[in-house]
């Protein structure tokens, strides 16, 4: 940008298809062997959050819908927060070195109505100065999103692969490797869905939801 600040955000991919839904990959037609695609389950999500995520720890967050209608509320005053904690900390220790240091992560209790499984699990993670605050607190907020927005000169190590300059090609070669795996629990046991084709499987275990609150220091979210 003219001003030297910089924009965060997932490197883009080349669109080779349309979004669809399939019961095999006979339909990828346009895709080939060798080509990363991401996949995911069918489900219906019966809550969402939306979680602003400061060096690899939630910074502040807010519920925003509720069975597909909006419901906003801070986190730090919902029912399930502590729940949506401790999904977000097992979440977060897995993957966070794969994240932006300022990021949106929208996660949600989501049923698969054919196998009857149930858990927490990612929506989707965006560009913080991107995303809808809903109720998360402003003051917080910002600091999320002034990092994800910075300065050029205020850029980290970490947070270099995740730029992109206005105008810049496209690799029509890119891999996936920044896209967020999904963790799920379902049943007392782990799972983790392989969400784009080789490398994926991630060792965590994410608590129940009705557990007990962590010993871990949090923010007020």
């Amino acid at each position: 940008m003219a001003d030297g600040s910089f924009r965060q955000g997932y490197p883009r991919q080349t669109l080779y298809f349309s979004a669809q839904q399939s019961a095999t990959s006979a339909a990828l037609t346009d895709a080939d062997d060798d080509r990363p695609v991401l996949v995911s389950d069918i489900v219906t999500f019966t809550s969402e959050y939306r979680l602003l995520v400061f060096d690899g720890r939630v910074h502040t967050g807010s519920r925003y819908l509720t069975s597909g209608h909006p419901d906003v509320r801070a986190l730090r005053e919902d029912t399930d927060r502590s729940a949506v904690m401790d999904f977000a900390d097992a979440l977060l220790d897995a993957a966070a070195d794969t994240l932006p240091s300022a990021v949106t992560v929208d996660v949600g209790w989501a049923v698969d109505a054919d196998s009857g499984d149930e858990g927490f699990a990612v929506v989707e993670a965006n560009m913080a100065w991107f995303s809808n605050i809903y109720a998360c607190q402003p003051e917080r907020a910002l600091d999320v999103v002034m990092r994800a927005a910075g300065p050029t000169g205020d850029l980290s190590d970490r947070d270099r692969p995740f730029v992109r300059t206005v105008g810049s090609a496209v690799d029509p070669g890119a891999t996936l490797d920044n896209v967020l795996p999904t963790v799920t629990w379902n049943h007392g046991r782990p799972r983790v869905q392989r969400r784009r084709t080789g490398r994926c499987q991630i060792p965590t275990t994410c608590p129940p939801r009705h557990s007990r609150p962590s010993s871990r220091s949090r923010e007020d979210g």
